[in-house]
């Protein structure tokens, strides 16, 4: 009888296993779609998230994704949510840091985690080498933004330069997933297409 127990909890911990695997993929796919199509804002001063979005917006997504509506509903919200309470989290927190490259790194590195959980809309591992040639870039010119800065501009490299054929993400969401102002961002990014990292069109 305790073998049969056993035989069922490994069977159900697969299956599980196997679910989590099939959400997540359908997870990103999701997000994809929404950070390449949509916006989730409400004013042009990006301050005020939306919690959901249209019917219409859903059905869309779903359409395109071929997932049903209901999962892209439950995905988006769920996420919509999270990035408000992590929104509230970067109002009342002070990150500390100096610029000493490796500690800086691996402090960075802590939030882009962070952002992958959240959305996993980028490759992470690709994302973690750009960062590093970033702060290579940023001592060199001896320019350092803030952190949420570097976030959305690593970002939105590493998604400039996805070898796969897609739409990119939006710029704007990339800034609103970040917490970076759309005049951090453009300063920045102007620097670095004067110091030729970056080219106009990127």
């Amino acid at each position: 009888m305790t073998g049969v127990f056993s035989i069922a909890i490994k069977e159900r911990s697969s299956n599980e296993l196997k679910y989590s695997l099939y959400f997540g993929r359908i997870r990103k796919i999701v997000l994809k779609m929404l950070f390449r199509h949509s916006t989730f804002i409400k004013d042009g001063n990006e301050t005020q998230l939306l919690l959901t979005l249209s019917d219409e917006q859903y059905r869309q997504i779903s359409k395109e994704a071929n997932i049903r509506e209901f999962l892209v509903r439950e995905i988006i919200e769920e996420f919509l949510m999270h990035l408000y309470d992590f929104k509230q989290f970067w109002k009342n927190v002070n990150i500390k840091w100096n610029h000493r490259q490796n500690l800086l790194y691996s402090k960075v590195r802590i939030y882009l985690h962070k952002l992958y959980r959240l959305a996993p809309v980028f490759d992470y591992n690709r994302a973690k080498t750009n960062l590093r040639i970033l702060h290579r870039f940023f001592h060199r010119a001896n320019y350092w933004p803030r952190i949420s800065t570097q976030l959305a501009m690593v970002i939105y490299i590493t998604d400039k330069n996805d070898p796969l054929p897609n739409k990119n993400l939006r710029a704007q969401n990339i800034r609103v997933l970040a917490n970076c102002s759309a005049y951090a961002f453009y300063r920045t990014r102007n620097i670095m297409i004067e110091k030729r990292v970056l080219k106009t069109d990127e």
